[in-house]
């Protein structure tokens, strides 16, 4: 609770010293990821960094990248392509885990859960496949969480389609097409009168 009071302040911060500027900015636990832009995007970015440092952000420098692909949290996102999908370390725990399950036909609940969030968590990346997670939500919501059965059939052939999905490089969403609209589309007056009479 109190780290997260914490870093949303140290967010708070950033935001601040960004003034008007364009500055986003993700928090995730201990984790920061930065996207600037503008004339004053690298002199943005470099103050919030030693502000942030001054007041004792524990940031370990090896773990600093930077470029228009960022890779964090287990995501990656190329904002110059406006592309987003899941890291290679990421989509390999998936893959081996789920093949893990599959081969051994039968696990303890409480471990289907973790592995079923992990797939949970990627899946904000890629919508299109978190329906597929929602028989599998199901069954841990109906069985004891610290016993050990047998895969449904089913769950294993949902697992074996994910695989496939992933390792058939299904890895990142399709490039999003923005459309910029100028015609007008709506209009409103508030000006309200009894008579229709200019």
């Amino acid at each position: 609770y109190w780290w997260s009071r914490l870093a949303g302040c140290a967010g708070r911060i950033s935001l601040y010293l960004a003034r008007q500027d364009p500055f986003w900015q993700l928090v995730f636990a201990d984790d920061f990821a930065w996207v600037v832009s503008g004339p004053h995007a690298f002199p943005n970015l470099v103050m919030t960094i030693l502000v942030l440092k001054v007041l004792g952000m524990p940031f370990p420098w090896k773990k600093f990248a930077g470029g228009l692909t960022i890779e964090s949290i287990g995501n990656w996102v190329d904002v110059g392509l406006l592309r987003v999908g899941i890291s290679q370390g990421r989509t390999a725990w998936l893959i081996n885990n789920a093949k893990e399950m599959l081969e051994v036909g039968s696990t303890l609940v409480s471990r289907f859960v973790e592995v079923l969030g992990r797939w949970g968590f990627a899946t904000n990346a890629l919508e299109t496949l978190k329906p597929f997670l929602g028989p599998m939500y199901g069954w841990a919501a109906s069985v004891p969480e610290g016993s050990y059965l047998q895969l449904p059939v089913f769950i294993r052939l949902l697992f074996m389609y994910l695989v496939r999905r992933l390792e058939a490089g299904g890895v990142e969403r399709p490039p999003l097409h923005m459309e910029i609209r100028a015609e007008e589309l709506f209009r409103g007056d508030a000006r309200q009168r009894d008579s229709t009479s200019a």
